[in-house]
């Protein structure tokens, strides 16, 4: 317990210099390429399967209407 008290002041400034790092590379790998690719893909099954999800509980007017208007360019 003694080692711990008087290691405290250095203990505590490691673990701030450790948090701000792991902020700054957080927020650097939110900014690559890959990460926007993630982003995307994950997006694209999502629309995906709520459109799934809406056309099994849709009416069957609403279900023509919608597979036509996705058909379109």
């Amino acid at each position: 317990m003694e080692v711990l008290e008087a290691d405290r002041p250095l203990a505590l400034l490691q673990f701030a210099g450790r948090a701000i790092l792991d902020e700054v590379k957080e927020r650097r790998r939110r900014w690559t390429w890959e990460y926007f690719a993630a982003r995307r893909d994950d997006r694209n099954v999502y629309v995906e399967r709520f459109r799934k999800k809406l056309l099994e509980t849709a009416t069957p007017e609403v279900r023509a209407h919608t597979c036509a208007s996705s058909e379109s360019p």
